[in-house]
């Protein structure tokens, strides 16, 4: 990745902090859980579904899933939700949609701590 398509990719991760009511499909957000999928403009596919949980990478969001659709995104955000609630993974892993995270040498991959 040369530096200008790093810049242009740090711009489109500021744009989407401004227009997030714009681009929200879902969102959910109970006890400790919060779940959230929306469109995004600095990634490989257009929506993204987000995780946070105490027990995965100490509480902060880790990118679940990306989709081409809104349709995709809003069955993902579903099924997510669904899956947090009922029987929650032993990790969590970052689909790394985005371009800036491959910057990181994280392994990205978050087990559930006890």
């Amino acid at each position: 990745m040369n530096m200008d398509d790093l810049f242009d990719d740090m711009m489109k991760s500021l744009t989407n902090a401004s227009d997030f009511a714009e681009r929200e499909v879902a969102q959910y957000n109970q006890d400790s859980l919060f779940v959230d999928t929306c469109r995004v403009n600095d990634g490989k596919k257009p929506y993204e579904t987000a995780v946070a949980f105490p027990l995965y990478n100490d509480g902060s969001m880790v990118i679940v899933e990306a989709y081409d659709t809104k349709e995709e995104a809003q069955a993902g955000h579903d099924k997510w939700v669904n899956i947090m609630l009922t029987c929650p993974p032993d990790k969590l892993v970052d689909c790394q949609n985005g371009s800036i995270p491959f910057l990181c040498d994280d392994d990205a991959v978050y087990p559930a701590s006890d």
